[in-house]
């Protein structure tokens, strides 16, 4: 699976400013995060990874040219300092699965502590069989927009203050898209070939028994942990 990590603004394009924090740098931080998590179970590929600007059309082009997946555009919002909470934006073509997804990344986030405002689409003024995001409108494959909260609220500015909270945000955010997807770490051995791998070692002699990942016999369980037990032990000595 190829995955494209939009990092939205950067260059002279600062996006949302509250203070001296703009919204730029913090859509590095947590896209870059995400991208890290998510190496490990697909092709990652980021529109920026330094604090340079990346035009929407030209963005689009290149995203296109990588023939990812999923693209995940990450950004933060401001307003009024009333408005809050957590937006997705998806496409006025999204699928059920995409919809699904959508609703997953938002409670990802939402259980971090920020109220849920929305998730939804909007049509172009112009062309209405269109959207009116550029990043969605300019990409084929299925596109959604992040929007963990409004920098500029006091409620939303408590909880991004919080110690670890990017991490956390990107940690839920590829939660979030690793279980929609049933993502397995690149490399990670299936259930047959690990279960073939412990016969050889012979820390199991029912090799079909245990791939099948059936309900486990109890007693079955507790020998497994014996047996790889003795079988550390002796690579110990």
């Amino acid at each position: 699976m190829i995955i494209v990590i939009d990092i939205g603004h950067g260059g002279y394009d600062s996006g949302a400013v509250n203070n001296s924090i703009k919204e730029k740098d913090l859509n590095l931080i947590y896209g870059q995060l995400i991208a890290a998590i998510l190496g490990d179970y697909a092709e990652v590929k980021l529109t920026r990874d330094s604090d340079i600007y990346f035009g929407l059309n030209s963005r689009g082009a290149w995203i296109n040219a990588q023939n990812p997946d999923l693209i995940i555009s990450c950004h933060f919002n401001a307003c009024d300092t009333k408005a809050h909470g957590t937006e997705i934006i998806h496409s006025i073509h999204a699928d059920q699965s995409i919809l699904r997804l959508c609703d997953k990344i938002a409670k990802g986030i939402t259980d971090i502590g920020f109220d849920l405002r929305r998730v939804f689409s909007r049509s172009s003024n112009i062309m209405p069989s269109k959207d009116y995001y550029a990043i969605i409108r300019n990409t084929k494959a299925p596109c959604i927009i992040i929007e963990p909260c409004f920098m500029d609220n006091d409620h939303d500015k408590v909880i991004m203050s919080g110690v670890g909270f990017m991490g956390q945000l990107a940690l839920n955010i590829s939660n979030a898209i690793i279980d929609h997807y049933k993502l397995q770490k690149v490399n990670q051995l299936n259930i047959t070939d690990a279960a073939a791998l412990l016969q050889r070692h012979k820390i199991i002699n029912s090799p079909d028994y245990w791939a099948k990942g059936l309900v486990y016999n109890p007693d079955y369980v507790r020998q497994l942990i014996v047996n790889m037990a003795e079988y550390l032990k002796d690579k110990e000595v």
